[in-house]
């Protein structure tokens, strides 16, 4: 299976995002490569996903990404999908990810996780936000592309307004976000703009 697997490497080119092997792939398990143009989506034959999560420093995630054609594309509805199941399924590590975080630069996100209120989740595409609160709040954070752990406090707005398109609702919606989500979505729309929450220590 190996042998076969570099042979077909052989006849891509050598971008990182068209390479059929991967050293960063979790041993132990099977895994069956769905090959796209863009980003890389590994299926455990005994369920689950692995997708590959670009890290700091690679400069695409200094790139500023762009803006989403909507009606969205079968591809960029594939991509939130995967992206949204791979939340999921990491729900330990993970509560949200940005496109540009599997290579494409392209201004996506999905957020998932379970607060007091039950489960929260969006599919966002071209999310901005329109407005905040004057107070700050200082807490710690973490990153998927971020390997490194930093235990500094970074400051975020309390409060946050969004607005974006949402592909689970396919609907415009406006979301007022108050504590960990609004750390949540600031910390993904920074992404999208190159911004990495270690930007923010010591300043």
């Amino acid at each position: 299976m190996l042998k076969k697997l570099e042979a077909l490497t052989s006849t891509l080119t050598n971008s990182r995002r068209q390479t059929y092997l991967d050293k960063k792939v979790p041993s132990g398990a099977f895994f069956i490569l769905l090959l796209t143009s863009e980003y890389k989506l590994f299926y455990n034959v005994h369920g689950g996903c692995y997708m590959e999560i670009i890290k700091y420093p690679d400069p695409i995630l200094r790139t500023v990404s762009e803006g989403v054609k909507l009606p969205l594309s079968k591809e960029d509805s594939k991509l939130l999908d995967d992206m949204f199941n791979y939340v999921k399924e990491h729900q330990d590590e993970a509560v949200g990810l940005s496109a540009v975080q599997v290579g494409v630069p392209k201004r996506m996100c999905v957020i998932r996780f379970k607060g007091t209120n039950g489960t929260t989740a969006y599919k966002l595409v071209n999310p901005k936000i329109i407005g905040h609160s004057s107070k700050m709040i200082f807490n710690s954070e973490g990153c998927l592309s971020v390997d490194e752990q930093h235990d500094e406090n970074i400051g975020r707005w309390s409060a946050v307004k969004v607005w974006a398109y949402d592909a689970i609702t396919k609907s415009n919606v406006c979301i007022t976000a108050n504590g960990y989500e609004a750390i949540i979505l600031q910390h993904e729309l920074d992404h999208m703009d190159g911004k990495l929450y270690i930007d923010y220590i010591n300043k």
